[in-house]
């Protein structure tokens, strides 16, 4: 069902407005998009040299404008219109949101969304209370005062900062048109819409950037960091009082943001996009052969989606585990009826906390969820496997090949595992130059299935799942997977790719030299709190480079 404001406007009246959208974000553009690959340094990082990489203005991702749709109107539910996929950066969604040019089913995506949302809105009989603030609106006075409580007050929300006066005369001057030619009722959603689909809702915009920013500026940067959403009140009122720029003050804030549930679900995202949680469902991972996987049925597989994120929230919420060691060595599992008879446990109902047996599984890189994601239809892939672990959690770059040979079959009357399939497809000396690296961390993974199952034999031999870690600083030889997780918790290495990650995300865009100090500060504070994210994030949130307008 169409909204008022599709109904009333028609489609050319629609399509002007999504225009006029697409003008806006293209007069502000963005930087180049990219993955946090590793900057060269400059010539000295000392205590006081900052790191002031170029600016971004950005635009909100998909999950950012959901979750500040849902802040900005509470309990207005309306069927929004899906954003269209696009590939994503290094795997962050939000270096996607950053790219100079917004695609049409963007445009389309965000003024439809605000139509609805501003329809549903009105639609509410407590909608107009509780969004806009306007209680009665039976008479003339009282429409008048709506409408400057929608201008003066709902407006510095969409906008996440006070509006200049040239701004609230257009859209007053908009606002009473659409009165004069239809109705109050009208009018209000129209100018929500409006509002909801402004350069300066859509985009995070820092328009004091060669001043640093301002307290409005600093307040936006806070809660899409730690929250994915726009700032609350409390926010918005330490922003309006100057308080943002006192570092007392601006500590408490952040401690204060990072005890709110929203904290944990933003925590809960940056590892869903970092760990690839929903590589799973990709083509080319989500297909298993039903003779060879009979388990592999739809409840299972919602099942395993679930766990990954269960998991992250679970040890995120609590300081004392909130640890890359915990994501990496947990046994704290939790899990349903599904899950439980898939790792062998005993049957449990609804979710339910567990601990998984030690010999066969540690932290993330042994669960369901990151194991199906890297296997195919028959089999798990040591190569996906172990370019992940090189790439996502070692910051460290392989090369593509010109082509992919296929895993070569088994000659008749002598049967070989799959390890030795790959060993033998990746012999060649081209091939080694980068497969000496991949397969040693990948082979470490040969005790599972494709679904992530565990085994101890294939095609009638006892698995050999020992391997090796290298290009770390915690390099050696490991027996499995559960040693390689043990191996990369404690490994500076990988703390600093981690510290890499979060830069990355926290600025939206490929890291440059400019960036180095910043990341070399932020690799610093991971390490010397012993890999606590939340410990971090307090760091990065308060750190210099993070107040400063230049990024």
């Amino acid at each position: 069902m169409r909204s008022f404001g599709e109904r009333r406007l028609g489609t050319a009246a629609r399509a002007l407005m999504a225009a006029t959208l697409a003008s806006c974000v293209g007069d502000i553009g963005s930087p180049e998009g990219g993955g946090p690959s590793r900057p060269p340094p400059p010539v000295f990082c000392g205590d006081d040299t900052l790191s002031l990489g170029a600016i971004a203005t950005r635009r909100l991702s998909p999950v950012e404008q959901h979750n500040t749709l849902a802040d900005l109107l509470p309990g207005v539910t309306f069927e929004a219109y899906a954003f269209a996929p696009q590939t994503t950066e290094h795997g962050f969604e939000n270096f996607v949101a950053n790219t100079g040019s917004v695609p049409d089913t963007h445009v389309e995506a965000y003024a439809f969304n605000a139509l609805r949302a501003a329809a549903a809105t009105v639609a509410d009989p407590d909608g107009l209370a509780r969004v806009v603030g306007c209680s009665a609106w039976e008479t003339e006075p009282e429409r008048d005062a709506c409408r400057d409580v929608l201008l003066d007050e709902f407006s510095l929300r969409a906008h996440r900062r006070p509006i200049t006066e040239a701004q609230r005369e257009s859209y007053r001057t908009f606002f009473e048109s659409v009165r004069d030619e239809i109705d109050f009722e009208a009018a209000v959603e129209l100018t929500l819409a409006s509002m909801l689909q402004a350069p300066e809702s859509t985009y995070r915009v820092e328009a004091s950037v060669s001043e640093g920013l301002d307290g409005w500026e600093i307040a936006s940067r806070l809660s899409y960091f730690l929250w994915q959403s726009m700032p609350d009140d409390v926010l918005f009122e330490a922003a309006a009082e100057g308080a943002l720029q006192r570092p007392r003050e601006l500590r408490a804030q952040v401690e204060r943001m990072l005890d709110d549930p929203r904290a944990t679900a933003a925590l809960t995202d940056f590892h869903r996009q970092w760990l690839r949680f929903d590589q799973m469902f990709d083509p080319r991972h989500s297909a298993k052969d039903p003779a060879t996987f009979p388990e592999w049925t739809p409840e299972l597989q919602a099942s395993v989606r679930e766990e990954a994120p269960r998991f992250v929230a679970h040890l995120m919420q609590d300081d004392a585990t909130a640890t890359l060691e915990a994501l990496l060595t947990s046994r704290t599992a939790l899990v349903d009826a599904e899950l439980a008879a898939h790792y062998g446990l005993p049957a449990v109902e609804g979710w339910t906390e567990v601990e998984l047996p030690a010999d066969e599984r540690a932290g993330f890189l042994t669960r369901a969820n990151f194991l199906a994601g890297r296997g195919n239809a028959g089999r798990l892939s040591p190569i996906h496997s172990g370019l992940f672990v090189i790439e996502r959690m070692l910051c460290g770059t392989i090369g593509q090949p010109d082509e992919i040979p296929s895993l070569p079959e088994d000659m008749p009357g002598m049967p070989r595992t799959e390890r030795e399939r790959y060993e033998d497809l990746t012999s060649p000396g081209e091939c080694q130059n980068c497969h000496a690296r991949i397969n040693p961390i990948g082979f470490s993974f040969e005790h599972y299935t494709s679904t992530g199952a565990f085994r101890t034999e294939d095609n009638g031999f006892a698995v050999d799942a020992s391997g090796a870690l290298n290009g770390s600083d915690a390099d050696g030889p490991v027996a499995n997977a559960v040693e390689l997780s043990e191996r990369l918790a404690q490994s500076d290495t990988v703390l600093d790719c981690v510290a890499e990650q979060w830069v990355a995300y926290s600025v939206g865009r490929r890291l440059g030299r400019d960036d180095y100090c910043f990341v070399e500060r932020v690799q610093e504070s991971l390490r010397d709190s012993e890999g606590n994210v939340r410990e971090l994030l307090l760091a990065m949130a308060t750190s210099p480079e993070f107040l400063m307008g230049a990024r």
